[in-house]
């Protein structure tokens, strides 16, 4: 497994003892904070547990090509601030090529200030991968903030499996009538030469 983004760490309490698990992460002083005050990383049931240093797209370029996965996480996008190049075309295609056949593409595209949703979707459709959608109302209760990801994969079992579930819309009596539309028509496939935020910005 690939996550891209290391944060505490928290993804690695989900190993089993045979996985393993490549953190990537540009920031080195994550890294520290992570492993001197959170006990995800030292913990982890990993059978090998690595973070690589420095630009998650850079270093992924540079794995062999035998180094293939089963699920690749991209955590990164949770910011003020985007790293488009994360989300292009030609970063897509470098995943790909480290994904196994039918791998997993996790996206975690919860951002208080971008819809991020379509510039996914363009992506999958250009790599000949279906998605599923998958939305999660806070909960303060368990302490679950709204999320949202998108899961990209060419594995039909799971596909027939487990539908989209993303945001409903309620009438004005509370009932649910539908789900939230989050594609927006006109955004392009985002490349290393082109892409733009702006009909990306929530307004509602």
């Amino acid at each position: 497994m690939a996550i891209v983004g290391l944060g505490a760490g928290a993804l690695a309490s989900y190993a089993r003892a045979a996985d393993r698990y490549d953190f990537f992460e540009i920031n080195p002083e994550v890294e520290r904070v992570a492993r001197a005050w959170f006990t995800y990383l030292p913990q982890a049931p990993a059978a090998e547990l690595r973070v690589i240093t420095g630009d998650a797209r850079l270093k992924m370029e540079q794995l062999p090509a035998e180094r293939r996965y089963d699920m690749i996480v991209l955590d990164a996008f949770s910011g003020g601030s985007v790293p488009v190049h994360l989300l292009t075309r030609e970063a897509f295609a470098v995943y790909a090529r480290h994904l196994k056949p039918d791998g997993f593409l996790v996206v975690h595209i919860t951002n208080a200030y971008l819809n991020l949703y379509p510039v996914v979707m363009r992506q999958a459709e250009a790599l000949g991968m279906r998605v599923r959608s998958r939305f999660q109302d806070k909960d303060p209760d368990r302490f679950i903030r709204e999320n949202h990801y998108m899961i990209l994969t060419r594995d039909e079992q799971y596909l027939r499996a487990y539908p989209s579930v993303d945001r409903p819309l309620l009438d004005a009596q509370g009932r649910v009538i539908g789900s939230r539309n989050y594609d927006i028509p006109g955004v392009g496939l985002w490349t290393d030469h082109f892409s733009s935020i702006t009909p990306l910005e929530w307004r509602d």
